[in-house]
């Protein structure tokens, strides 16, 4: 009796595989006729496709008009299955439109310095990477339209050139728990003409490391409605963090709470700002970020009382304009009482009581205004032993405002009963104000 042998995609229902339609799969050889053969029977026949090593391919074109099935294509790959781009431009085509695809545990890869994408965001919709690779590949980049529907989950993507994903404008798109790392800059959606130039999308739980901007900031966006980034991890990163401000419109609903970063050092020694808002009516809501370096950096028409921002952290600045030991810029309003660095601060409105525990330095915020300059400014009272003027060093050498007071922590007869600031500076002018 003699065996005949079985391919996998003999059996009823498996996916096809791509070696059973002549492809070699060792990564050298060009597979492409092999591949489009493979992926043409798997839409006429509803069948998925798997890649059991890695294929060598110019471009793929799939058709499936939008609207006309409701399965999805399932594009599957193992260890190293996947498919590798050596020239420039997109991987997946079509002559129409193609929508629900997923891609499964595929590993895409070109070469450095080659500027290639998987998908084409515009003709390409609906569309799920599901724990997938991409090797110096972006997921997809074009200049005109917009995408739709487009989902990334725990996904890693390393050593691209350019944005990993950008188009002017999208509707649905969502980044989730991806390793995003080692790259120039991950995602710009935004169209100075556009409103909104993304319309609903969450960036969520991603590690956002290590990219160095030469193209922009790590996150682009334009005005958003409906936006939600949260939950994310991002340090070094050479271009900028979050920026929100590329768009002329107003954000309509944008959302950035709990996210954790390390602004790069050049960042920082720009006194650039880790979240850039941009332009807001209504709908923004902050909460939980926590930054080494500045955190907030408002726009032309945004009230940054809109925001809460009672739980937020910054190591060296909370927002631009905001300097809590020197000036005290201005409370998050909303906040009654919080800790900002190390004081304690009672809110009302724009009015303020701020307590440093551990040298008992009190500082007050509200109408005050300096008859010299005409500008807002914030008295401290504290104690002391010696005249602010004379000795600035025992004060760690702040920025005084007129008003601040100085109460002679050790009175002895003959001796000031303090000390009062009559004119702003550093350490500024200071007169007793008698004898004991």
């Amino acid at each position: 009796m003699s065996l005949t042998k079985a391919s996998y995609s003999m059996i009823d229902g498996a996916p096809i595989n791509v070696l059973d339609f002549g492809a070699v799969g060792d990564g050298v050889t060009n597979d492409t006729a092999a591949v489009q053969a493979a992926f043409n029977y798997a839409v006429a026949n509803n069948r998925n496709i798997w890649f059991p090593s890695l294929c060598k391919v110019f471009f793929i074109t799939i058709n499936r008009s939008l609207l006309t099935t409701s399965k999805r294509l399932v594009v599957s790959g193992g260890g190293n299955g996947g498919l590798y781009k050596a020239d420039a431009g997109t991987m997946f085509v079509t002559d129409l439109d193609a929508e629900l695809i997923t891609f499964d545990n595929m590993y895409f890869k070109t070469d450095a310095g080659v500027l290639a994408q998987v998908i084409n965001g515009a003709t390409y919709r609906r569309i799920v990477f599901l724990n997938c690779a991409f090797d110096r590949i972006r997921m997809f980049n074009i200049d005109t339209l917009y995408a739709q529907s487009i989902y990334a989950i725990g996904c890693n993507a390393w050593g691209w050139t350019g944005y990993f994903a950008a188009i002017p404008t999208a509707f649905d798109i969502h980044f989730t728990n991806n390793l995003i790392e080692q790259g120039d800059a991950f995602l710009a959606i935004y169209d100075p003409a556009a409103d909104p130039a993304l319309n609903t999308g969450t960036i969520f739980g991603n590690v956002i490391e290590g990219l160095d901007g030469v193209t922009g900031p790590a996150i682009n966006l334009g005005a958003c409605y409906g936006v939600t980034i949260s939950g994310n991890y991002m340090e070094g990163n050479a271009g900028g963090d979050i920026e929100c401000d590329k768009g002329a419109a107003l954000h309509k609903g944008l959302t950035i709470t709990g996210n954790g970063i390390q602004q790069a050092a050049a960042m920082i020694a720009a006194s650039e700002f880790a979240i850039r808002w941009g332009n807001a009516a209504t709908g923004l809501v902050s909460g939980g970020n926590a930054v080494t370096g500045r955190l907030h950096k408002f726009g032309t028409q945004n009230d940054r009382g809109a925001l809460n921002l009672g739980t937020d952290y910054a190591s060296i600045q909370l927002y631009d304009g905001y300097a809590p030991l020197d000036t005290i810029g201005r409370a998050p309003l909303g906040e009654t009482s919080y800790w900002l660095s190390n004081n304690q601060v009672f809110a009302a409105g724009a009015r303020f009581f701020a307590l440093e525990p551990f040298t008992g330095q009190m500082s007050f915020g509200g109408l005050f205004t300096d008859t010299v300059t005409g500008s807002l400014v914030h008295p401290k009272i504290l104690y002391g032993t010696t005249n602010p003027q004379t000795s600035p060093g025992d004060y760690n050498n702040i920025k005084w405002c007129k008003g601040s007071r100085v109460m002679n922590a050790s009175p002895a007869v003959g001796s000031p009963k303090g000390w009062i600031c009559t004119v702003s500076g550093q350490p500024g002018t200071w007169v007793s104000e008698g004898n004991l």
